[in-house]
């Protein structure tokens, strides 16, 4: 006799696995050597939860029971988030999609009334994808970096999707982005062989590179040579703190 298909809808509730920056500092089989794809994209939410993208979607995992719930906004690969300071509310930065040029960045309810819900999209700036992405201290600002040759930064008021400012990041790969929060109109970009300290005022956007150079050395100590600078963060007094790939 004839068989016949029952009627049903499968509904994704569980992702393996995780995608991080293995191998993106050193050279790799895998990686393009120094390529700075999935870089600090592993965060805490409240309640117990962390927040993680894997290829089109983001994770929200619930580590008490083991749960996860799926955010499905995207349509291409998410390599990069940032969380608001309320912790309720996380932006996701995607590659471009196929047949696309430009990268795009989700604003996104954690919590709330309508969770897993945009509320904010930023697009038809980003070359080739999003890296990078970091809040202000006050919530208001969203900076980011794209996958073009200039690696450019961009500082958007993401509420009013308005692009505030934005400048050529480096001539090299940009690790991380952090906002001071003594001084909110200060951003440290850090990457390979730089550190950079952005100040944006008024619609400009002042680049002021930092120096590997020390004006006094102990006899027999030679100059440091630039290093691969792998993340960045500030005290809340506001000092600037740095790590290298070596562990320092």
């Amino acid at each position: 006799g004839k068989t016949s298909l029952t009627e049903a809808q499968l509904e994704l509730e569980w992702v393996h696995g995780y995608r991080g920056a293995a191998g993106a500092l050193r050279p790799s089989a895998l990686v393009l050597p120094g390529r700075p794809d999935y870089m600090h994209n592993c965060r805490f939410l409240p309640n117990g939860r962390i927040v993680y993208p894997i290829e089109a979607v983001v994770i929200v995992h619930h580590l008490d029971n083991h749960t996860q719930e799926i955010f499905f906004g995207h349509d291409a690969t998410v390599e990069c988030l940032a969380v608001h300071p309320t912790r309720a509310v996380v932006a996701s930065g995607q590659t471009a999609e196929s047949g696309a040029k430009e990268g795009t960045v989700l604003v996104w309810d954690a919590d709330g009334a309508r969770p897993f819900t945009p509320v904010s999209t930023l697009r038809h700036v980003f070359t080739r994808r999003v890296g990078l992405l970091a809040f202000s201290p006050n919530g208001r600002y969203l900076v980011s970096v794209d996958g073009g040759d200039r690696r450019q930064l961009y500082v958007h008021d993401w509420k009013k999707r308005e692009l505030v400012v934005q400048g050529v990041g480096y001539v090299d790969d940009i690790y991380q982005v952090s906002f001071n929060p003594a001084e909110p109109s200060e951003i440290l970009q850090v990457g390979k062989k730089h550190i950079k300290f952005w100040t944006f005022k008024d619609g400009d956007l002042a680049p002021r590179l930092a120096s590997f150079r020390q004006d006094k050395l102990a006899p027999g100590l030679k100059q440091a040579e630039p290093q691969v600078v792998a993340c960045c963060t500030f005290t809340a007094s506001g000092d600037a703190i740095v790590g290298l790939d070596e562990g320092h």
